[in-house]
């Protein structure tokens, strides 16, 4: 019996291996209110879907309107890429990680390729200054 339960313990583990998760969550918030809800204090995990090889966040700022947008999911993109650009009173970031369970910063300076004005910049990190967990996502050297 105890082979049997030992047996079927590796098997599920072997199983379960051969999946990955990503935090998810998705949040739209007044500009200033931080991110201090579930999407950092309790990060729910999902179980991705087989052709899903990485993890993916987006953040989309809105100057004009003072909000801010939080996207965090699975992705078929299993590559590190962060990519941004500025449209207008819109900041879009968007960020790919093949570092399954977790969606944080490798440290890529994130708009090496756009430039922000002195205000954009400054509402940008006005608005990520109060996440609980500044090491992930798009609070990474700026």
């Amino acid at each position: 019996m105890k082979v049997l339960f030992v047996v079927l313990l590796l098997a599920y583990e072997y199983a379960h291996a051969a999946n990955h998760y990503c935090s998810i969550c998705n949040a739209k918030v007044s500009l200033g209110a931080g991110l201090t809800d579930d999407c950092f204090l309790k990060p729910v995990l999902s179980d991705c879907k087989a052709d899903e090889h990485g993890c993916y966040a987006s953040l989309k700022i809105n100057t004009a309107a003072k909000t801010m947008e939080f996207k965090r999911s699975c992705t078929a993109e299993g590559k590190e890429l962060g990519q941004s650009s500025v449209n207008g009173d819109e900041i879009l970031m968007e960020r790919f990680f093949s570092e399954y369970g977790s969606n944080c910063d490798n440290g890529e300076i994130l708009f090496s390729h756009n430039s922000l004005s002195g205000a954009q910049l400054a509402t940008f990190k006005d608005a990520v200054k109060n996440w609980e967990r500044p090491e992930c996502d798009f609070t990474g050297r700026i």
